[in-house]
């Protein structure tokens, strides 16, 4: 086993990785804060200047979509790609992914006659902002309330659509549009680590042919433009999450170095784990050693006893010879 010593070399070794994240520069520091939090609404979202889109509807929108659609098929589908600056400090593939994903969940998704499904391959990458489906007055009603909390409800209705519904029939009886509803909320409400996956490919297996029973999660006087603070209030003209100040935004160099000091950590890190290693098989090999050098010491020693004993004996034979 490795000994206690590497192991504490290799924690203190990790706490220095985390040590450099801490001391990071303030603009930089924002932008992670930024990459790594969740269900921040789209309007809150779309005000910072670090990756600028736009929630639009209608047919006039649909150029914006289109343009979004072609520069998010020349991202990878990474976290690395959707952090990348330009020249200009903007992040363009994830800009163009909250463009599409904006329209995917608020509108009608062939109401500007362009496919949007493709968030679905950058989900996973790409930081999602959070709005709720258009108020529409034909619809189910009001989305039922779910506990994000809570997985079985979840797996229940899943386990109900995928009994009953086929690739081309679906929300055909009262028990299938429930759990569909049920689906809907958990969806659109809560974050995706909350929800069991198979639930939400269920979902979005069914999302067509269910579309008739789509239900409200909003009035009709929701704004999805308003930005809105975790108090309630309206904080369209100060931003409550993130502010990337102009001229913050951290250069295409730092990107390079804070990847190459990465490598750096990792390669020494492996490297320090391997002269933990050597070392402990030099100690055993080293003890070893010793150990054979004191077995033959002993047999030396035992080895001169007996000389001495013959000689002695010898000499006694002689003398009473």
């Amino acid at each position: 086993p490795i000994s206690f010593y590497c192991v504490v070399k290799m924690v203190m070794y990790k706490m220095s990785a985390v040590g450099l994240v801490l001391l990071m520069p303030a603009s930089r520091a924002d932008v992670l804060m930024a990459w790594h939090s969740h269900g921040e609404s789209c309007a809150c979202a779309m005000q910072d200047p670090i990756h600028p889109f736009s929630i639009d509807c209608s047919e006039a929108g649909a150029p914006a979509l289109r343009a979004a659609e072609q520069t998010l098929l020349a991202c990878a589908p990474t976290a690395k790609a959707c952090a990348m600056l330009d020249e200009t400090g903007i992040q363009p593939c994830q800009s163009a992914f909250y463009t599409l994903q904006a329209y995917h969940d608020h509108c009608e998704h062939d109401e500007a006659g362009v496919e949007t499904h493709i968030v679905h391959e950058y989900e996973h990458a790409c930081h999602s902002c959070t709005v709720p489906r258009r108020y529409e007055s034909e619809r189910e009603g009001m989305c039922p309330l779910v506990d994000c909390d809570d997985k079985h409800l979840a797996l229940l209705a899943y386990h109900t659509l995928n009994a009953a519904c086929t690739a081309s029939k679906c929300c055909s009886t009262e028990d299938e549009v429930a759990a569909f509803l049920l689906l809907t909320s958990y969806h659109d409400e809560c974050d995706a680590s909350q929800i069991p996956s198979v639930a939400l490919v269920a979902w979005h297996s069914f999302e067509e042919l269910c579309e008739a029973h789509l239900c409200n999660m909003v009035d009709a006087s929701f704004d999805p433009l308003e930005c809105v603070a975790n108090d309630g209030t309206s904080a369209s003209a100060n931003h409550p999450f993130v502010q990337v100040r102009e001229g913050n935004a951290p250069p295409l160099w730092a990107d390079a170095l804070l990847g190459q000091g990465t490598w750096l950590i990792v390669m020494t890190g492996m490297l320090l784990v391997g002269l933990c290693l050597v070392g402990r098989d030099v100690r055993a090999i080293k003890k070893q050693a010793l150990s054979r050098v004191d077995t033959a010491l002993m047999f030396a020693k035992h080895e001169a006893r007996s000389v001495d004993a013959v000689q002695m004996y010898s000499a006694t034979e002689t003398g009473q010879v």
